[in-house]
Order: C-alpha cells, then structure tokens, then sequence
C-alpha cells in the first residue's frame, strides 16, 4: 500500500524544534499520503524558500519570535507564492481563524487538536482549493482574452461586409442603375435596342454571385435546405476551387441523421475555421478531412501537411492568429459537449480532432 501513496513536499515554518517533531510525526502517520518534509527556523530561511517555489504546500506556525504567521503569509504572497499555505498554532485566539483566512491561509488549525488524518486532509484539501482556483483564473483570463478577441474579429468582419457592400455591390448596381436609366431614356426617344441591356446580364451576375458570397459566409443556405453533410462537402470544393494552393481531401462518413441538429453549426463553423487558417502563408498544403460515427462518438479530424519543399517559417502576425483561431475552435467544441485535441511535429504537419459522446 505504501507504494500507491502520493508524495507531496510541504514546508514547515516553525522556530521551535518540538513543533518540528510534532509535525514531522503526524504526518509521517498519515494515513493516505507520503510527505516530504522540510523545516524553515526562522523568518529568513522561510522567505528564500518561498522564493524557490518547490513545495506543494506550506505550515507557518504563529508564533516566531519577534514576528507572527500573518506576517509571514503576507510577505509569502506579496513574493508570488502560488502554493496553499495553512497556519498553526499553539493557543487558539479569538477571531484568528478569521484573521488567517483574510491573510491569504488556507487553513487555520490548533496543534493540540490536529490528528495524523485531519492534518493530512488539511493539507490535501488545500492542494486541491488551490488547483481548482487557478484552473479557473486561467480559464477566466483566457475567456476574456477569447473575448475581446471575438469583439475584434466581429467588428473586421462587419468592417469587410461594409466594405464589400460599398465597394463591389455598392458599384455593380450603380452600374446597374445607370444602364437602365440610359435604357429608358432611349425608350422615350423611340431609339431603343435589346443590345443595349446585354451589357448589363454580366454586371448582374456578377452582383449575384458576391451576394452569395456574403451570404455564404455569414450562414450558407444549403445548411437549412440539404443538411450538414451536403453543406460541407459543398463548402470542401468551393474551397479548393477558391484556393487551388489548398488540396482538400474530405471524407464525409455519416449519414445526415447521425449528427444533432444542434451540432451542424458547430461542424460547418469548425471546418470552415480550420480551411480559413491553412491559406495563411501561402504555401501549398494538402488537407484531410474526415467526419465519422463510432461507438466512441462523433469525430471531426483534420489535418494538415506542408508539401515537401515547401516554406515551414510562419510570421509571428499568421502564428498569432491561427493560435487565436484554434483557440476558439477548442472553446466551440468545449462548449458545445465535445473533446478537443490538437498536435503537431517537426515536419509542420498539424492535426486537430474534436469528438462528441452522441
């Protein structure tokens, strides 16, 4: 049994060698755990450990000789210590586990009190608060990073809508408009010819088809009218057809009534995200793409292979974004009840695969 427990190395803040041997006792005694112990005399040994930031966690006794654990918990934080930090003491005052807790303490415990077990659990239960609480300032920081960035890049996709609005669409029908005013004008005058408004079907089919494109990339039709299935399979050619630097290989292996309805938004978003990042740089690459049904759930791999010869160097603006743009696609799959993955060797070749449990 002795060799299934964890070891966790704690520091003990304590100038009297009798708590030393007091601590060092009990938590030899632990039932469920192996500690390794070190032991900190005074305030100066305390604080370079802190610095070194090795252990799992810390005991600061309250007593210190001319100084208090309060002090020593605060000059613990104020030197960034990440790790939880319990305070001991050897006579219970009023209002000092309050005290301890506001000063940073994961705990407060009285030594004549504690057990084998219940300072193990002190110290376990601690490791885990403070895990738990980093775990979610990290996903706190990184949501308001996704955040702010998904305001960015909805405000250059309404900046480019505008712009093609204005500029493509907004010229085509001015052109247009004038062709047919000179129309009517000939219409009065009796001087009228159809020649004159064949000029016009390719300027109108060319407005056409930039709508579709704007459309398209807001939300494509044929997702409401075909399905999923369809959709990208239909996305997969448009796409090689617009980038012929880009070999897109898809494999559509299910069957329309195998995916959610509520996930075909998310796959058509996530394939889409992943073809938009490969055209960055310019190289050629060759794209696989695979969408399949197994006992395991729904998976959505895809992976993309530089071809030989080709440029691996990506410039720092291209690496940012396409971390920006994977980092979105892992908070889409999150979110929406699946498992993300992605890897990538020294050949440049990047995999990302994303399974649901449906």
């Amino acid at each position: 049994m002795d060799a299934e427990k964890e070891t966790l190395k704690v520091l003990l803040v304590e100038n009297s060698e009798d708590g030393y041997i007091l601590v060092r006792d009990l938590l030899r005694d632990a039932p469920r755990s192996r500690f390794d112990l070190d032991w900190a005399r005074d305030y100066e040994m305390a604080i370079r450990e802190f610095d070194l930031k090795r252990h799992d966690a810390y005991l600061v006794d309250y007593d210190l000789s001319g100084r208090n654990g309060l002090d020593i918990l605060q000059e613990a934080l104020q030197r960034g210590c990440r790790a939880p930090l319990v305070l001991l003491t050897g006579r219970p005052e009023r209002d000092m586990d309050i005290a301890a807790v506001r000063a940073g303490a994961s705990d407060y415990l009285i030594k004549s009190e504690i057990t084998p077990r219940g300072l193990e659990r002190s110290i376990r239960y601690a490791i885990e608060r403070k895990r738990a609480e980093e775990t979610l300032r990290d996903s706190q920081h990184q949501l308001r990073h996704l955040s702010a960035e998904l305001l960015h890049v909805q405000e250059e996709e309404r900046k480019l809508i505008a712009s093609e609005l204005h500029g493509n669409l907004g010229q085509l029908l001015v052109a247009v408009k004038l062709g047919v005013e000179n129309t009517l004008a000939h219409l009065k005058q009796r001087r009228f010819s159809s020649k004159r408004l064949e000029p016009l079907v390719p300027v109108l089919q060319h407005a056409i088809e930039e709508v579709r494109q704007l459309y398209t990339r807001l939300r494509p039709i044929i997702l409401d009218d075909l399905g999923i299935v369809a959709t990208l399979e239909w996305y997969c050619r448009e796409f090689g057809g617009l980038h012929p630097e880009v070999e897109v290989d898809a494999a559509i292996e299910v069957h329309e009534a195998e995916v959610p309805e509520d996930l075909k938004v998310i796959l058509y978003r996530l394939v889409q995200d992943a073809l938009e990042i490969t055209i960055n740089g310019g190289a050629h690459k060759k794209v696989v793409l695979i969408l399949r049904k197994d006992p395991a759930g729904l998976t959505l791999s895809i992976t993309v292979n530089p071809y030989p010869g080709q440029p691996s160097h990506i410039p720092a603006g291209l690496r940012s974004q396409r971390s920006l743009t994977l980092a979105a696609m892992r908070e889409r799959t999150i979110l929406s009840g699946g498992g993300f993955s992605g890897e990538a060797d020294e050949s440049g070749t990047m995999t990302t695969r994303m399974t649901w449990p449906v």
